[in-house]
């Protein structure tokens, strides 16, 4: 070990100090070929005749320096050192074929590194808690979602160190400037900030003695987006009080800037609340499930011990409730790994396909770069031809013409990176159009650079490997007499592959351009089964637990005063519209028939619609007739 390390450090010594080196070796042969002279004179040799036997006895006082600087083992970091810097000269000498290079590979490789933030941010960002690591994601046979009694008895029962929860999907109403505006809150449960330990800039979260639901908390964490844009970032935003769905709700925190939330997908809620019954009125119910779970993995607990506890637990929960469907733990992954669920592995698949197509448009790019060096490879073939002749290496010459590649795919990542740092900067700024409010915090992080540092790779590999090959691969008595024949039985040649290849890859990509944009005109011309066109759609949000005749009379004097407005047909309302983003919902219910003897489970998609509403949308009845204002009872 210590050879190995004074052989290091020997090394790392002649590539850093190599002049210091040098003299060293010289002092010391010097001193050697005196001694030698000294011993040929006291042998009674003339002062000349002594030094010119010595130095035959040397062999050469140059090629016993080249001998010891190869037995230092750098020669080939040396030889490569000398390469860059013949290329990076010859390379701007010829400014021309640098600009129209690194264009190229900018273009690719920074489309390239924007898909691969996106990817990471969406699918693979780690959440800002205390311990990422040990904090999982949990999802049962139902779906995503269980019931806020399921929540409580699970983190009763110990099967991991501690559960928490959340629900992002009820937004609410803030009142704010003497206007009502709906905000996207992250409903959680009582102990979430006690169990992920979110980094807080102001205040704090609250506590598990002072959430929990049964004492209806009108608590309040904000994060720092919404107080920096809402409070103008007030220091003395802490304990003033906020109107949400007409009640006050007491300001304790703000989180940390640029904090991720656990719910992934890039989803940034403005506000946190305690889950009660005053937002969620049927909190309690046994078939509402509103609560995704988070939970924590206990000292020296594996992930795969978790899962089995988790799944013991909640299977004796179901059988207790009578839930004869229960199918186990579904998913159970480490937060930050959203692919393992269905929307992360859609998503998923959709930066998949993006990322080959962005990777091919990379390729492209490489290849014409590769055929400016085949072209370029042309005009040396006699340089070459001399080089091999006079007794240099292929391999020699195909480290210098990599060496080539590598400086063009290094100048032209570079310049990608600039480009996707300067597109982050824009993008971090809008706000995406999405069912829930989308914050991205895209850096030029360590995997970034990685991600960059593999692209220059590829880009030396496929720029400069094959026209390297080709270059190198010739006959130098044609080379020498600058005969530019191939022969006659050659019938396929570096640049019909480059060709080739580029035609390929650009068809292929043309093809499956095409085929999207047909499907996405066809998705504009299909008739979805009613009128989309004159219908105008407008979201309204209740306050949750207000009485159900009064946001009934509310809809009513609407759609009336809608009615009478200039151009307006017929108006009604529904809870949800299709194809909008809430575009209905999916149950399932036990079922009993007249005429079956057995209740049967169904699972169906449902709408809850007012009088006039397939009227309004123009949807044509086959048989019978809508619903109108009698039927409501």
């Amino acid at each position: 070990m210590q050879r190995w390390l004074d052989v290091a450090r020997l090394r790392l010594r002649s590539l850093l100090r190599r002049g210091q080196v040098d003299d060293e070796l010289d002092r010391e042969l010097h001193a050697h070929l005196e001694a030698q002279v000294e011993e040929n004179v006291a042998r009674g040799m003339a002062p000349a005749e002594a030094r010119r036997a010595a130095l035959i006895g040397f062999g050469g006082v140059q090629q016993v320096k080249e001998e010891s600087r190869d037995a230092r083992g750098v020669a080939t970091l040396e030889n490569l050192g000398r390469d860059l810097r013949y290329t990076l000269r010859g390379l701007l000498r010829d400014p021309m074929l640098l600009v129209a290079a690194t264009t190229s590979i900018a273009l690719g490789a920074g489309g390239n590194i924007a898909v691969f933030s996106l990817a990471r941010e969406f699918l693979l960002a780690t959440p800002d808690v205390s311990h990422p690591e040990e904090v999982v994601q949990i999802g049962v046979s139902h779906g995503s979602h269980v019931t806020y009694q399921r929540w409580l008895d699970l983190e009763a029962s110990g099967a991991m160190a501690h559960i928490a929860g959340f629900s992002i999907e009820r937004p609410i109403n803030w009142y704010s400037r003497g206007a009502a505006v709906s905000i996207t809150p992250m409903l959680v449960t009582a102990n979430y900030f006690d169990v992920l330990g979110v980094p807080m800039a102001r205040g704090r979260g609250f506590s598990t003695g002072e959430a929990r639901a049964e004492l209806e908390p009108h608590l309040a964490v904000i994060t720092h987006t919404f107080w920096q844009r809402e409070f103008a970032g007030d220091s003395g935003v802490i304990g003033r009080s906020m109107l949400l769905n007409g009640q006050s709700y007491t300001i304790l925190g703000v989180i940390a800037e640029r904090a991720r939330s656990p719910a992934g997908l890039a989803i940034a809620p403005a506000v946190y609340l305690p889950l009660n019954r005053s937002l969620v009125p049927d909190l309690g119910a046994p078939d509402v499930r509103i609560v995704q779970l988070l939970g924590r993995l206990g000292r020296d607990q594996s992930l795969a011990q978790a899962r089995a506890a988790v799944d013991a637990a909640d299977w004796r929960f179901a059988r207790a409730a009578g839930d004869t469907r229960y199918g186990g733990v579904q998913q159970f992954s480490r937060v930050g790994r959203l692919t393992n669920n269905k929307s992360g592995r859609t998503l998923g698949t959709f930066f998949g396909l993006l990322g080959v197509a962005s990777l091919f448009v990379l390729l492209i790019a490489c290849a014409n770069v590769a055929g400016l060096l085949v072209a370029r490879g042309a005009s040396r073939r006699r340089e070459i031809a001399i080089r091999l002749a006079l007794g240099g290496t292929r391999a020699r010459l195909l480290q210098q013409m990599l060496a080539e590649g590598f400086w063009l795919a290094l100048i032209g990542t570079i310049a990608g990176l600039t480009l996707s740092i300067a597109g982050m900067h824009v993008v971090n700024g809008l706000a995406p159009p999405a069912p829930f409010p989308i914050e991205l915090h895209l850096s030029a992080d360590a995997p970034v650079l990685a991600c960059a540092l593999g692209l220059v790779l590829v880009s030396m590999l496929a720029c400069a490997l094959l026209p390297a090959l080709g270059a190198t691969r010739l006959s130098l008595a044609r080379a020498l007499k600058r005969d530019e024949a191939t022969g006659p039985g050659r019938r396929f040649t570096t640049r019909g592959l480059l060709l080739t290849a580029q035609v390929t890859v650009s068809t292929m990509l043309l093809v499956t351009a095409f085929l999207f944009l047909r499907n996405l005109v066809r998705t504009e011309v299909t008739s979805p089964g009613f009128d989309v066109d004159p219908v105008m759609v407008a979201q309204v949000g209740f306050v949750q637990g207000k009485p159900a005749a009064d946001q009934m009379a509310l809809l009513e004097r609407l759609a009336d005063r809608l009615r009478a407005l200039p151009g307006v047909t017929r108006a009604a309302y529904a809870s949800s519209v299709p194809l909008t983003i809430h575009g209905g919902s999916s149950n399932g219910r036990s079922v009993r028939f007249d005429d079956r003897a057995e209740t049967e489970h169904l699972e169906y998609s449902e709408n809850a619609v007012g009088p006039g509403y397939f009227a309004t949308l123009g949807v044509r009845m086959l048989r019978g007739r809508e619903f109108g204002p009698a039927d409501r009872a």
